[in-house]
């Protein structure tokens, strides 16, 4: 297993997770990581969906 020192500073990592996909979708509560997340989205203006149901999760 990597140690944590292996990876960027969370902050970093998640940028790179939000501008790599083509989109996000959380689910669950809007909490720490998660609210980071959604603000990157928006920052980087990446499409993304919050507890998404079934319609809109079908492509």
């Amino acid at each position: 297993m990597d140690s944590p020192d292996t990876y960027p500073p969370y902050p970093l990592r998640t940028r790179a997770n939000v501008q790599q996909p083509n989109g996000t979708a959380n689910f669950g509560n809007v909490t720490g990581g998660t609210k980071l997340t959604l603000v990157t989205c928006i920052r980087e203006d990446k499409p993304y969906l919050v507890n998404p149901d079934v319609e809109q999760l079908q492509v």
